[in-house]
Parts: C-alpha cells; sequence; structure tokens
C-alpha cells in the first residue's frame, strides 16, 4: 500500500511561494543580460537616460555659477585638458584647459561687467548637451587682447573687440547656442555656433558687411 503524499507545514508552504516572485525577478534581469554579461537594451536605455539627465544637471550648474559670477566654481567644471572651440576665432589651435578658461572668463566679465544667465532649452544626446540661452546686461569696455599670437580677423571671445567706447554702460540682450561634450561628469569640449554675439544689440554696431553678403542685402525689420 502506497504512503500518503508529505505535506508541507503551512509556515514552510508560505516561504516556498514567497520566493517564487524573487526567483521570476532574478530570471528575468538574467534574461536581460546578453551571454557576456552587457546589460540589456533595456537596462541601457535607462542608463543612457541617467547619463543624459547627469549631463544636463552639469550644464544648469555650470550656467548657475555663471550667474552667480563663482567663475572658479565655473572653471572646476571643465577637464583639466578641455578644448573650447568658441575663444574668440583663433583658428585651428585651440586653446586648452582651465587656465584658458579662467582667460575667457576674465575677458567676459571685463565686457560684461553684470551678465545674467537664462536657459531657455536644454537638449541631451549621449555625451552631448545642447543650451538654448539668453544672456543680458550691460555693457563694459573692450578687453585686452591675449598674449597669444592670434590669427587675421580676431574679432575678441564674442566679438568684444567690436565693442565701440560709446557703447559702455548700455544694455543689451543676445541668445546663444552653447554645445557641451561631456566626458566623466566634466565639460570636455564647447562650441558656441554662430558669428557674432552683439548682432542683435541696439548699443553695439555691428561689423560693416560686403555687398556681396546676402545679410547686407536684407531689408531692415
Amino acid at each position: 500500500m502506497r504512503a500518503p503524499p508529505a505535506r508541507l507545514h503551512p509556515g514552510r508552504l508560505n516561504m516556498a511561494t514567497s520566493r517564487r516572485p524573487l526567483e521570476r525577478r532574478r530570471a528575468s534581469a538574467s534574461r536581460r543580460r546578453a551571454g557576456d554579461g552587457t546589460p540589456g537594451p533595456k537596462y541601457q536605455g535607462e542608463r543612457g537616460r541617467s547619463k543624459e539627465q547627469a549631463n544636463k544637471d552639469l550644464v544648469r550648474r555650470y550656467h548657475d555659477a555663471l550667474d552667480r559670477r563663482a567663475s572658479d566654481e565655473a572653471v572646476q567644471m571643465w577637464a583639466p585638458d578641455a578644448v573650447n572651440h568658441a575663444s574668440g576665432r583663433y583658428g585651428s589651435q585651440q586653446p586648452r584647459g582651465r587656465d584658458a578658461v579662467r582667460r575667457v572668463f576674465e575677458a567676459l566679465r571685463t565686457a560684461f561687467p553684470d551678465r545674467r544667465w537664462h536657459i531657455d532649452d536644454l537638449i541631451a544626446k549621449d555625451d552631448f548637451v545642447v543650451c538654448r540661452v539668453t544672456v543680458s546686461g550691460t555693457l563694459g569696455v573692450r578687453p585686452h587682447r591675449p598674449p597669444d599670437p592670434l590669427p587675421n580677423g580676431w574679432v575678441g571671445v564674442e566679438s568684444t573687440a567690436l565693442i565701440p567706447p560709446s557703447a559702455a554702460g548700455k544694455p543689451y540682450s543676445v541668445k546663444h547656442i552653447h554645445i557641451f561634450r561631456i566626458a566623466h561628469g566634466l565639460i570636455a569640449e564647447h562650441w558656441r555656433p554662430g558669428t557674432t554675439s552683439l548682432c542683435s544689440c541696439n548699443s553695439a554696431r555691428s561689423p560693416r558687411r560686403s555687398p556681396e553678403d546676402p545679410a547686407a542685402r536684407r531689408p531692415s525689420a
């Protein structure tokens, strides 16, 4: 005669059933990983979004430091070997490092002593952050020319060499586009597309354009 099947104690039955959801979660996490241990697409997407958000937060903190005129704090957000591609049209030889960034800040502080920064939009993709920002304040004086060798047609950081003495103390408001490449939580590269940042200032003169320039033939608004 067969022995009756063993019956589990009610407490053991509860422990056995409670393990099943945990085992399912572990199995699901294991299936999300590739055979070589690489995170699966869902995990990669979540990590990518987290990285992009962290990059946007860095750019926000950077502009907040600029707005508070905490230039030393802002400089520390650049990598030690960072390249600023928007430092006054230096040509192919771009100055590197935090000292070069600090010199740019000194020139901007002279030309725009009370500048305010307002972020209008931030877009992050992979290692890059695109920032649309409005800068405003009053114009100062023309900064001194840097000691570095300068190319022909050098107009200064943000066209500061074009500021006429008569513009000092007058208000301005300009739209900027900045592109940052972030690496290891620091700004590794920076670009600012465009020509002159003073073109929309009522108080500063725009540079003369040749008759062949389409913008010179554009009717005024």
